[in-house]
């Protein structure tokens, strides 16, 4: 009896023991698993071969060994059942913290600004962050299982850089490349792309992971900033050679002064009988001809002579029709479009009928032999400010109403390079020429505050399109230059020049002329000079450009000592670049160098009688 009541207390403790496991295993595992099925089967065959095992000893049955070792049997399987707990609580925990780091994984790539992209060793794609799907404008679904070729979302360029960069994946070489996007809605985007290679266990290559970056805003910063230092290096070079062009032209006017001076003097001296009197006009004509190529250096570089006043565009051209077509050859036909009541426009009209003489011309000879047109066509048209950007010079214009002059030939065109360098001062790619017609142009159309733009596309033609600030104003008269004098010229002139030639050459003009000539070297000479003997003085003389003292200086010195003075500035530049202030108060004359004897003794007489000329 005690035996079976210790059988009975036994099966209890091991029910309650396999009841427990249980339990703990279902917590472990949070579902029926069969570890858990075999416990409770375990605890239920123990309590049955318990309580046979009572029955036994109350019938003294001979099972009484083999119900012993069945239960010996059950309780040794839930004791091994027990073991395994600690261990699926490990797993349990490996499998949270597993889960943990996938999630925080998962957010950081879904939650990251830059694109991640994974495919396989056949280039296909095997996942694909939100980023980056939304950077071609997808969904992840939508991109993944398909090559970066099927999705079309390269140009060509892009394509065979994208090959270039698979092969080198492929080599185990990490690529860092720039590539061009294109998204789902057409519009460009740049990208750098960051890829590294996979290998498995065995050293096969399975694919690669690569991050995506839109550098589609730098890539724009750095094209403006590129384009911002283009264009101030354009400016540098245009004020470096203007100012270059400039100077040369300066000097080169004070020697044509000696030589024309001398020349006309000499030819004067010579009868006309006499060979060398021919030979003194030859020398003359080619000092003009020189004076003709300083001033297109001068219009270069924005310091040519002007007569400002508002003018009609289409007018202008319109009378100087027969010049153009006396001046292109016949094979070329020439279609003027003038639009009529246009704004005017503030220009010298030499100077834009120079212009357009250029321009004409030099789209007529890019026809070559065969035959073909040019069209001159004339609006007015408004300028934004991004338009004004592609203009030349850059940051010349801005935004607002403009006169549009366009010149359109179906010549050769231009490639790049010729592009790149037509308003240099002498390039050229004509066999003759001096290769200062567009460079003159450019100067002409910069003085005016205006800008122009070139399209070509070899070899389909050229077009040219002027552009210059249009006014409100009507067209204003145009004041003729006074007449050369007929009258002896007898008054006395100061002479104030630091040039030697020029004022030898122009002491000798002047004194064969009639008139009585005091010289000075500088402004300093000159106020003196004129401090003793200003009684005697009718006249100064004045050259602008002086070291020490300028021109100016001296002219301001001239006025604080008699305001009543009569001065004629001279200069190897133009009125407008170093003598306007003076001579639109009135208070002075101008004369360009070189001048001959008839436009010095016009504008010496002009100035005696008080009314400023400026020749």
């Amino acid at each position: 009896m005690p035996v079976a009541i210790l059988l009975v207390a036994c099966s209890v403790v091991l029910a309650v023991f396999a009841t427990v496991l249980a339990v703990r295993l279902l917590r472990l595992t949070g579902q029926r698993t069969p570890w858990t099925l075999i416990v409770v089967a375990a605890g239920l065959m123990t309590v049955r071969h318990c309580l046979t095992l009572f029955d036994a000893f109350q019938d003294r049955s001979p099972n009484v060994l083999g119900e012993c070792l069945a239960l010996s049997i059950t309780a040794l399987l839930l004791a091994g059942l027990a073991r395994f707990v600690p261990l699926l609580r490990a797993m349990k925990r490996t499998e949270s913290a597993l889960r943990e780091s996938e999630a925080r994984t998962r957010d950081m790539l879904e939650t990251t600004q830059e694109g991640i992209w994974r495919f396989d060793h056949t280039d296909r794609t095997t996942y694909v962050n939100e980023t980056q799907a939304l950077m071609l404008g997808y969904r992840p679904a939508d991109i993944v299982g398909r090559t970066l070729f099927e999705l079309d979302a390269l140009n060509d360029a892009g394509k065979a850089q994208a090959r270039n960069m698979l092969a080198g994946l492929r080599r185990g070489e990490r690529q860092h490349v720039e590539l061009p996007f294109r998204h789902r809605s057409g519009s460009e985007l740049w990208a750098l792309v960051s890829a590294s290679p996979i290998f498995g266990a065995d050293g096969s290559y399975t694919g690669a992971l690569g991050m995506v970056i839109d550098i589609t805003e730098h890539k724009r910063f750095q094209a403006e900033k590129l384009r911002m230092q283009e264009q101030l290096i354009e400016r540098q070079k245009l004020e470096s050679l203007g100012l270059l062009a400039g100077g040369i032209a300066h000097d080169f006017n004070n020697l044509l002064v000696g030589i024309l001076s001398n020349a006309e003097l000499a030819a004067r001296m010579t009868p006309e009988a006499e060979p060398t009197h021919e030979a003194l006009k030859r020398i003359q004509k080619a000092a003009e001809r020189a004076s003709g190529l300083t001033r297109q250096m001068l219009a270069y570089s924005g310091k040519g002579p002007t007569q400002v006043q508002n003018v009609a565009l289409s007018e202008q051209i319109g009378e100087i029709v027969d010049l153009i077509h006396s001046s292109v050859p016949k094979n070329v036909t020439l279609d003027f479009e003038l639009a009529e009541n246009l704004p005017t426009l503030e220009a010298d009209t030499a100077q834009l009928q120079q212009v357009v003489m250029n321009i004409i011309i030099n789209a007529a000879e890019s026809i070559g032999s065969q035959e073909g047109r040019v069209s001159i066509h004339t609006s007015a048209v408004d300028i934004d400010g991004p338009s004004s950007d592609r203009l030349y010079p850059p940051g010349q214009v801005r935004a607002g109403r403009y006169l549009c002059l366009e010149v359109r030939d179906d010549g050769c065109g231009m490639n790049a390079e010729t592009r790149a360098r037509i308003f240099d001062p002498f390039f050229t790619t004509k066999f003759t020429g001096r290769g200062l017609g567009l460079a003159a142009v450019l100067g002409i159309v910069r003085s005016h505050g205006g800008a122009l733009d070139v399209l070509s596309l070899s070899p389909r033609g050229t077009a040219f399109r002027l552009y210059f600030p249009a006014m409100a104003e009507s067209p204003a008269k145009v004041v003729a230059r006074n007449a050369a004098p007929a009258r002896p010229h007898q008054a006395t002139v100061l002479l104030i020049d630091d040039e030697e030639i020029v004022r030898t050459a122009a002491q000798a003009s002047m004194e064969a002329m009639g008139y009585t000539v005091m010289a000075a070297d500088s402004g300093r000479r000159g106020l003196e000079i004129y401090d003793e003997r200003s009684d005697e003085i009718d006249v100064v003389l004045l050259d602008m450009t002086m070291p020490e003292m300028s021109g100016a200086e001296v002219y301001e010195e001239l006025q604080l000592r008699d305001t009543n003075a009569r001065v004629v500035l001279t200069s190897g530049y133009h009125e407008s670049a170093v003598a306007h202030r003076f001579t639109a108060e009135g208070g002075a004359a101008f004369i360009q160098k070189p001048y001959t004897l008839d436009e010095l003794a016009a504008t010496l007489d002009g100035a005696l009688e008080s009314e400023a000329a400026v020749v």
